[in-house]
């Protein structure tokens, strides 16, 4: 079964295909080590290091 059969956008979207796209370029600083969060808080937040806890929040931007 395809399941885009029934989008009535299916044919006026052209593909993109990786070799017309550019290479991207990443720019990944070294994390320095520093204050880390209690075991609990850590699992909670997803990680031990505060600067790396972003919470996503949405599209209102308030967090759920």
């Amino acid at each position: 079964m395809n399941y885009s059969d029934g989008c009535p956008c299916k044919d006026s979207a052209s593909p993109i295909l990786a070799k017309d796209l550019p290479l991207a370029i990443a720019y990944v600083p070294m994390q320095q080590f520093g204050e880390t969060f209690s075991l609990c808080q850590g699992l909670q937040a997803g990680t031990i290091f505060p600067e790396l806890c972003l919470p996503f929040c949405g599209k209102g931007g308030a967090c759920r």
